[in-house]
């Protein structure tokens, strides 16, 4: 049964992917060295912890190297309902480029990019833009409990990113930071 307040739709399941591209060190290390990306197992670990939707199912997607191919393939067949990128400058071509297929090949799901670069100035470049093509929402700052709220969105549940503090939406010429 749904809490009160809530109703059965508001307690559906959800299926997040969650994806980066953690680069191999780049030291002399003896061996080996493989360090995962500690931002999006920051956003993973607050997503599959959330007391308010335990049923959510998280993916991690992280093939350390640049293969828009096999992101999209494994993206699409996880079948999420919603994307969150994490993206650094090394990894924004290749996942940028991730994110424009899957929002031609899967329209209704949701697309929302984090991490060190993600910043409406970088998706502002001619190269990117315009971001609508590609991101329903940019989290310009920490993550957690922002990917947290969004993922407890009713559907449809881009009318309700604007009432989610501290998004950066893609508008028609520009942006809308929320409060």
């Amino acid at each position: 049964h749904a809490a009160p307040g809530h109703t059965q739709q508001d307690r559906m399941s959800r299926r997040i992917a969650l994806v980066c591209l953690t680069p191999a060190s780049d030291g002399d290390e003896h061996g080996r060295l493989s360090l995962p990306s500690y931002g999006v197992r920051r956003v993973q670990a607050a997503v599959v912890a959330d007391p308010e939707r335990p049923d959510h199912v998280v993916g991690l997607i992280d093939f350390a190297r640049e293969d828009v191919a096999a992101y999209v393939q494994a993206i699409l067949a996880f079948e999420p309902d919603v994307v969150g990128f994490s993206i650094y400058v090394w990894s924004a071509d290749c996942l940028v480029s991730v994110a424009r297929e899957v929002r031609r090949r899967r329209p209704g799901c949701l697309i929302v990019f984090g991490g060190a670069s993600a910043r409406a100035s970088l998706f502002d470049l001619s190269y990117y833009a315009p971001a609508s093509d590609f991101a329903d929402a940019v989290v310009e700052g920490e993550g957690e409990a922002i990917f947290q709220a969004i993922c407890r969105l009713p559907d449809p549940m881009r009318d309700g990113l604007a009432g989610i503090p501290g998004l950066t939406l893609p508008v028609e010429g520009g942006w809308h930071r929320t409060a």
